[in-house]
């Protein structure tokens, strides 16, 4: 009798165990949402959706969270203060630090590979320009230089910038070093790419365009090879970003009707699923571990 309980024990930790994990996405969820009414504020979440946890409470919009590589802070954008600024808070939404304050706006946020600097774009100088700083708020440096406007920048484990630019007209994805070097166009069309996000092996590049008609999202290789369409709706998807694991893609769509809520996708574009149900606006997803 013994032995048998011992053999369906041993069985069950072949059998069930990777099946369960395979089916079971790990990580969290961060996003900003409207689900307390007034204005926006940053969430948490665990990467199947349950667990949903508020982080943010103020009388101002709080938006655009990105997690730091450890998954222990949350870097986002707010106009609490009247102008927008970047913050950040940890993951138990406990202690909260101002990293930029400046008279003109700094926007969208996100982490280097490494987690000590954060890049972001910001007015200061007119128009939408790439800058960089420490993860403490030091040392900010402006990293492109033109006369049009750059915009949402994400950092590759190779150590790549991804980011929008209408340098050339439309909005289009280029790349750029860390230091600013080397800015080469990604992507060729006569509409909008916007919103790049870095595969976690730095290889491909996912980013919503308009390219189709309607907003939808695509991949792309990091030298602007195999294009491809992964949505094809005539709602708006947008701000895709990848699972931690690079399997999965997390977006956020108007299929359902009404505001934005958050899906999820295998990184291929099949089985396309509503992650959280929520009559309120949910949007800016990302995910970390």
């Amino acid at each position: 009798m013994v032995r048998r309980l011992l053999w369906i024990w041993l069985l069950s930790i072949v059998l069930v165990t990777p099946t369960a994990l395979a089916e079971s996405p790990v990580g969290t969820i961060v996003f900003h949402s409207l689900r307390h009414g007034g204005n926006h504020e940053i969430y948490k979440a665990n990467a199947d959706g349950s667990g949903v946890t508020r982080l943010t409470y103020q009388d101002r919009t709080s938006s655009y969270p990105r997690l730091s590589p450890d998954g222990s802070l949350v870097v986002f954008q707010t106009n609490r203060d009247g102008n927008w600024e970047i913050y950040m808070i940890t993951i138990d939404g406990r202690f909260e630090t101002q990293l930029t304050m400046h008279p003109k706006a700094d926007r969208f946020p996100a982490w280097s590979p490494d987690g000590r600097y954060i890049v972001f774009q910001a007015q200061r100088d007119a128009n939408w320009q790439i800058y960089v700083m420490n993860a403490d708020g030091t040392n900010v440096t402006r990293l492109t230089d033109n006369d049009k406007q750059d915009a949402w920048p994400a950092w590759s484990i190779n150590d790549q910038i991804a980011f929008s630019s209408n340098r050339d007209g439309n909005w289009q994805i280029y790349v750029m070093r860390p230091d600013g070097s080397g800015q080469t166009r990604v992507t060729f069309s006569d509409a909008n790419d916007q919103y790049p996000a870095w595969s976690p092996d730095g290889r491909r590049i996912v980013f919503a365009s308009n390219r189709g008609g309607t907003w939808d999202i695509w991949v792309v290789d990091s030298d602007g090879s195999n294009l491809t369409r992964l949505t094809d709706d005539e709602a708006v998807d947008n701000f895709p970003t990848w699972s931690p694991d690079g399997t999965k893609i997390i977006f956020s769509s108007t299929r359902h009707g009404g505001d934005a809520n958050i899906y999820v996708m295998n990184a291929d574009g099949t089985n396309i699923q509503r992650l959280m149900e929520s009559e309120a606006l949910d949007d800016y997803p990302a995910w970390g571990r």
